[in-house]
């Protein structure tokens, strides 16, 4: 059986977790409850894509986004210049 007969759509997700959530308020600080959502990815300056633009799909689908950066890239809209990769020490103190 391949995975995508086995995995729900992400909209699908996306509505089970709003569902879920939805109205459901933190009495002590009387704020909306939202579930957390963690990105680990690279960094991409214009947000095309890796951790910013993880995050930015998580709150479009009313959840808190939470980013883990692995690697710097340098590049504009039309060209890619280089990345700097982040040490796996850096990436497991984001973690924590």
């Amino acid at each position: 059986m391949s995975v995508s007969r086995l995995a729900k759509p992400l909209n699908a997700q996306f509505t089970d977790v709003n569902e879920q959530f939805e109205g459901k308020r933190n009495e002590e600080k009387g704020i909306l409850l939202r579930p957390y959502c963690l990105s680990i990815a690279g960094f991409d300056p214009s947000a095309g894509a890796g951790v910013l633009s993880d995050i930015k799909t998580f709150e479009s689908n009313g959840c808190y986004g939470l980013g883990v950066n692995t690697a710097n890239t340098y590049q504009n809209d039309s060209e890619f210049d280089g990345l700097d990769w982040c040490s796996i020490d850096s990436i497991k103190a984001q973690i924590k």
